[in-house]
């Protein structure tokens, strides 16, 4: 952001995101910065896009193409209700004087409950990653500061948090298995970690052989400076968007069979991994 601010201080910046949130102090080189605008997919652009569609009655093309853009930021937004239906559950709440003090009392506890419903899910997959012996390492290691600012705060917020664990170790390097929250979905994949805390190493000429075998596994074209090889999961999380099994998480019966079901998976992935690389070895 300070670079464009640099090239023409009269302008006027924006800086969108999923939901508006403040461009970083390394971005903007002042913590409090305020020559930009924020300004959110969610609220913002989801906005000018219906705006745009009541002017497309006579371009049913058009009007698909943004009915479309529409639908895709509604679902990574958490807002995949129609008008419809949310019309219905107002008009029905509006009706009971209970239900009324309810949906306020219930809008106090929303950031309250994602904060725990993610936590709960933070804390029951690194017990079962420990069962399995594997060591989780501090860095980037999630806690409730982290998960909490993620929820409430719109500045300065650092989502790349998770679960990073041991695989294999060679001097000073980890080959690492990691889980890591982020601004949108949630990655999951192998990166190299040097002294236990350098993750900017993934491109170096060390490691090429590793990627070469583990592409054949991975996500194309996830290799880059943090990751050697990204995994693929369905249904991919993203904890701020309103996908049934985000809302579901909070549930222990539905978390316990989610988790199970996930590191199953993993540990099929790290087995082949191992095979493929000959244990990691470079």
């Amino acid at each position: 952001m300070l670079r464009y601010h640099n090239e023409d201080k009269s302008a006027v910046l924006f800086y969108l995101t999923l939901y508006g949130t403040d461009a970083s102090e390394n971005s903007t080189g002042n913590k409090n910065a305020n020559y930009y605008k924020p300004i959110s997919y969610s609220y913002d652009i989801l906005n000018w896009l219906k705006l745009c569609k009541k002017e497309t009655v006579n371009f049913p093309v058009l009007r698909e193409t943004i009915t479309q853009y529409i639908n895709t930021i509604k679902y990574l937004t958490g807002q995949t209700m129609n008008e419809k239906m949310e019309n219905e559950i107002i008009n029905t709440i509006a009706e009971d004087e209970k239900l009324i003090l309810a949906a306020y009392k219930i809008n106090e506890l929303y950031n309250t409950l994602k904060i725990e419903t993610e936590l709960r899910f933070w804390n029951h997959l690194g017990t079962i990653i420990k069962e399995d012996n594997y060591k989780i390492l501090d860095l980037q290691k999630y806690n409730y500061d982290k998960v909490h600012d993620y929820y409430t705060k719109s500045r300065d917020i650092d989502p790349y948090y998770g679960i990073l664990f041991s695989l294999y170790e060679k001097g000073n390097i980890n080959i690492c298995f990691f889980i890591e929250n982020s601004f949108s979905e949630m990655n999951a994949g192998i990166t190299a970690v040097r002294d236990k805390n350098d993750r900017k190493i993934n491109k170096e000429d060390i490691f090429n052989d590793i990627v070469s075998k583990l592409n054949k596994i991975s996500i194309k074209d996830s290799h880059n400076e943090w990751w050697l090889a990204n995994f693929e999961y369905m249904p991919a999380l993203n904890w701020k968007s309103g996908q049934k099994e985000v809302q579901l998480m909070i549930n222990n019966k539905y978390r316990t069979n989610f988790i199970e079901n996930f590191w199953s998976h993993i540990k099929s992935y790290i087995q082949d991994s191992k095979r493929l690389t000959n244990n990691f070895n470079f």
